[in-house]
């Protein structure tokens, strides 16, 4: 074995292992203290505090507050944080802020318990609230990091606080772009250690392929799904000198940005509504209302939403006659149209027609009228203390506010076309052998397209096996008996160190 080899493998293995993500949590233990556990930074302290003379330790009744700051963060990465909370059985409301010196990089202002930003539904067992920061966070010298959280309705709980985050590297580091075709990409170099590189775009399109993005480990076979894909002008941190795969789609991934509809033909569509900020997701209820859903709304010309999915219970079919103006609405899950009582003015499972009306900004009204007085379906809270953080979809006397019902057409979403992804748009056997990586390390396991031999060893310069299968997956012999820990991956032209979490 080439000794040089091993030594620039370890030393690049124990860069890359001291780059990795730490944590440190701190857990309410009083009023006044937390207890640090984990890679706490060093020469960082905590000051815990909470208002409020009366609860439980972590305990924010009505108007009160917890706050966590943390000194001597600067200069390091955030990742992630973590709340571990809770609040009463059945109500629950805040907000929360997370600061690092004039910063703000989490937000939830005063919301229920129940609602997506928070843990989605009112619970006494202890529940995991994550931010994952778009992209790592460096602390400012000398400013504190601070975790501010204020109960707005009864009360919430705080257990513990994680946070993730990574020391900044010493030297800057280099990413190869490989295109995988015969265009070759120049590499860019960070300006300074954890400055982070803005990816290159790539213009490549043929008859099938077209480049949609980057990835540390190459689609080796086409498939119907990507992770971990990298986009063209963001930023990317790396933790060591770092080799990008170009990756190229067969079709056109639909948009994750559901884009308000203005052309109100008939078709399917979601109902979302902005006062609340909320869509419907049922049928007509036994109490003649729809259940809903919290979402984030976005606003420019037009609303917009971010949608990783769309509910099936969420969509519904809504027949427009435009000579008329009027509408039937249909749950498209259940089948069951939306109608209503005229003279009980409440929303049923009957087919009734509605009349609509369409906003300057492009909002929906979905009204009728009875004795003079006009009812709109729309979404509305409760009116006493017990349900007044209940949302529903109901019929409710019209309140001019220049805001009604915003629809989003839905109807590729429901049977989206099926996409594959590939590194390789003219395939292995097109290119140059030296385009091809001989071995790659992923998540799963080292793929070894030509066939290799190589060998796998420990730090301890013990030869664990020696192999050319094409496929050896970490979850199978001899990989599977494996400790986590450091490990060497050797060829007779290729070999690099791997950390197996």
């Amino acid at each position: 074995m080439n000794l040089h080899r091993l030594v620039i493998c370890c030393l690049q293995a124990i860069l890359c292992f001291s780059l990795s993500a730490k944590t440190v949590t701190y857990t309410v233990t009083s009023k006044t203290t937390v207890l640090a556990d984990g890679d706490e930074p060093v020469g960082s302290f905590a000051e815990y505090s909470q208002t409020g003379t009366t609860g439980q330790r972590g305990q924010m009744t009505t108007g009160n507050l917890t706050s966590l700051i943390l000194n001597g963060f600067q200069d390091l990465r955030l990742c992630r944080i973590t709340l571990v909370m809770r609040s009463n059985k059945s109500a629950g409301a805040g907000s929360l802020e997370v600061r690092a010196g004039e910063d703000v990089l989490w937000k939830i202002s005063p919301a229920a318990f129940s609602d997506e930003e928070w843990a989605g539904r009112y619970t006494t067992d202890w529940t995991t609230i994550t931010c994952t920061l778009p992209e790592p966070y460096t602390v400012p010298s000398a400013q504190p990091l601070s975790i501010t959280i204020a109960a707005t309705v009864n009360s919430l709980y705080i257990q513990s606080y994680t946070i993730e985050y990574k020391e900044l590297p010493i030297q800057s580091f280099t990413i190869d772009f490989r295109t995988h075709t015969d265009t070759v990409l120049s590499s860019l170099t960070e300006e300074f250690p954890g400055a982070g590189v803005v990816l290159r775009d790539f213009d490549y399109t043929d008859d099938v392929w077209h480049f949609v993005g980057w990835r540390v480990d190459p689609l080796v076979e086409e498939t119907e799904s990507v992770t971990s894909l990298l986009l063209s002008g963001t930023k990317y941190f790396p933790d060591e000198n770092t080799v990008l795969h170009a990756v190229y789609a067969d079709g056109i991934p639909l948009p994750e940005n559901l884009i308000q509809d203005t052309l109100h033909e008939s078709g399917y569509y979601t109902m979302a509504d902005a006062r609340y900020s909320c869509i419907a997701t049922s049928a007509v209820n036994a109490d003649g209302r729809l259940h809903t859903k919290p979402i984030l709304l976005e606003h420019s010309e037009l609303y917009s939403f971010r949608c990783s999915d769309i509910p099936q219970n969420a969509v519904y079919y809504i027949d427009f006659d435009p000579h008329d103006s009027t509408a039937s609405v249909t749950h498209v899950a259940s089948g069951r149209p939306i109608g209503y009582n005229p003279s009980r003015h409440i929303l049923q499972r009957r087919d009734t027609t509605w009349r609509y009306s369409v906003l300057p900004n492009h909002t929906v009204q979905f009204f009728f009228d009875d004795n003079n007085i006009t009812y709109s379906l729309r979404a509305i809270t409760g009116t006493n203390l017990a349900t007044i953080d209940s949302l529903w979809y109901h019929a409710d006397t019209s309140i001019p506010t220049g805001s009604e019902n915003i629809l989003f057409r839905v109807d590729e979403y429901l049977e989206p076309l099926a996409i594959n992804y590939t590194s390789y748009p003219q395939g292995l056997d097109a290119l140059p052998q030296t385009e091809v990586l001989p071995l790659v390390i992923t998540s799963e396991g080292i793929f070894n397209p030509q066939g290799v031999w190589f060998s796998i060893y420990n730090m301890q310069g013990n030869r664990i096996c020696a192999t050319n299968r094409q496929t050896l997956s970490f979850a199978e012999e001899p990989l599977s008996c494996l400790i986590p820990g450091i490990y060497i991956l050797y060829s007779e032209n290729y070999s690099r160190c791997f950390l197996l979490p």
